[in-house]
């Protein structure tokens, strides 16, 4: 190969167009380092872009799992709150049911001791009447 590229540089010599192939090496030597230099950029871009797509699904991952934390937390915090307003609700009803019966016992307990007066009253009237006989 070497003998080959003597042999072409010597006949290039000869033919004097050295000069003119040297400019054309040289211009295609900067055109395939310009080439491979936009080659490089262009995978550096993609790198990046590849990169940025990385974070970006990291940080979604990230916020969906904060986010998921988040609502276990406000579920438990609305069960505790649910069950407290329950109980609430229940001893609300719990206490108006006993006030309820408290009144109904009491007109009940006032009626019997009515109806025993009545009674009483009646007997000592029958007794009256038989002991003035």
């Amino acid at each position: 190969r070497r003998k080959a590229a003597r042999r072409i540089v010597a006949w290039l010599h000869k033919m004097r167009i050295y000069a003119r192939f040297k400019v054309v090496l040289e211009s295609a030597t900067l055109l395939a380092s310009w080439w491979k230099a936009q080659a490089k950029k262009q995978r550096h871009k993609r790198k990046l872009a590849a990169v940025a797509t990385i974070r970006q699904s990291w940080r979604r991952l990230k916020a969906r799992r904060q986010d998921a934390t988040r609502e276990a937390a406000a579920l438990v915090v609305q069960r505790v709150w649910r069950g407290v307003l329950h109980r609430v609700h229940e001893s609300k009803k719990v206490s108006a049911a006993i006030r309820i019966q408290k009144h109904a016992r009491r007109r009940l307990l006032v009626a019997l001791l009515a109806r025993k007066q009545l009674a009483a009253v009646h007997l000592q009237a029958i007794w009256r009447g038989f002991a003035a006989r």
